[in-house]
């Protein structure tokens, strides 16, 4: 009797041991199949996370370019509105600067009429100076030397007024005018085929002339050079020059030769010479206006 307890309680132990085995084998495979589920879940996550850390370092980046261009375009926003002062700062000094140049231009343009009627006067004196007398006596030679002297000085003011009303008037290479901005002259001889430049009469028989254009000449514009002693008398050159002013490899600036025609001057021949540049141009009525003048010393 006992031995059947015995044998039935263990048949029951053994009954409820399979049972908790089972249930424990359920929940394990309950618990792997939700491991599972986690880990999935999990590596879902880890890849949603390197998407996400992926897209936040390119927000980043983009962040970062974002700031990048705005401190640019605040750079130029600065530049510009710098630009933009100096612009109405130029806008306005430029409005004064053409009422000014308005009122300088005004006196320039009296200036040089004013000039242009001396020099009228000065060269009428000086015609009928020498229609008054063919003498040639030491009073009246210094007369005329005294009268060119003050008539050179007047056409240089006169030439140097013209630039200026040009620079004024903002027509520097002006169409419709045309005047020398420098001329300069060099007494001398050809020695070894070569200009040396030489102040005695008795060594002199040519002009090294240079000499720069306000703009180039027409085709229907002539220039003649004429060279005058300093009693305004005129002394004969060759015009050999004219082939070296028809074709210069620079129309505005040029350097010409200009050879005495009757050779070396005389030994006595001293003072102050002159050589004047004349514009002739038939098409608009202009004959022998001068547009430049440079003096030398003849000793």
């Amino acid at each position: 009797m006992t031995q059947n307890i015995v044998i039935g309680g263990l048949a029951i132990l053994l009954i409820a041991a399979a049972f908790v085995i089972w249930n424990l084998s359920m929940n394990k495979n309950k618990l792997d199949s939700l491991a599972k589920d986690q880990k999935s879940k999990i590596d879902t996550l880890n890849t949603q996370k390197k998407t996400f850390i992926t897209r936040l370092d390119s927000l980043e980046d983009r962040s970062f370019r974002l700031m990048k261009e705005a401190e640019e375009l605040e750079r130029q926003r600065d530049m510009y509105l710098s630009q933009k002062d100096s612009v109405e700062r130029l806008l306005a000094y430029s409005r004064t600067n053409e009422r000014n140049s308005r009122a300088k231009i005004a006196t320039l343009e009296k200036r040089l009429k004013d000039l242009q009627t001396k020099l009228e006067d000065v060269q009428s004196k000086y015609d009928e100076l020498l229609a008054s007398s063919g003498t040639s006596a030491t009073e009246l030679k210094a007369r005329v030397e005294q009268l060119t002297e003050e008539r050179n000085k007047l056409s240089s003011e006169n030439q140097r007024l013209q630039q200026e009303l040009a620079a004024a008037t903002g027509n520097a290479d002006n169409r419709t005018a045309i005047f020398t901005t420098s001329l300069s002259a060099i007494p001398g001889e050809l020695r070894r085929d070569k200009f040396s430049a030489s102040t005695r009469s008795q060594n002199m028989d040519r002009v090294e002339v240079s000499f720069v254009l306000s703009r180039p000449p027409k085709p229907t514009e002539n220039l003649i050079f004429k060279v005058y002693d300093g009693t305004n008398k005129e002394i004969p050159i060759k015009p050999t020059y004219r082939n070296e002013l028809n074709a210069p490899a620079n129309p505005t600036n040029q350097k010409v030769i200009l050879e005495f025609a009757n050779g070396m001057l005389e030994r006595s021949v001293r003072g102050n010479f002159s050589v004047r540049l004349f514009l002739t141009d038939v098409n608009k009525g202009l004959e022998n206006q001068e547009i430049g003048l440079s003096e030398f010393a003849v000793k």
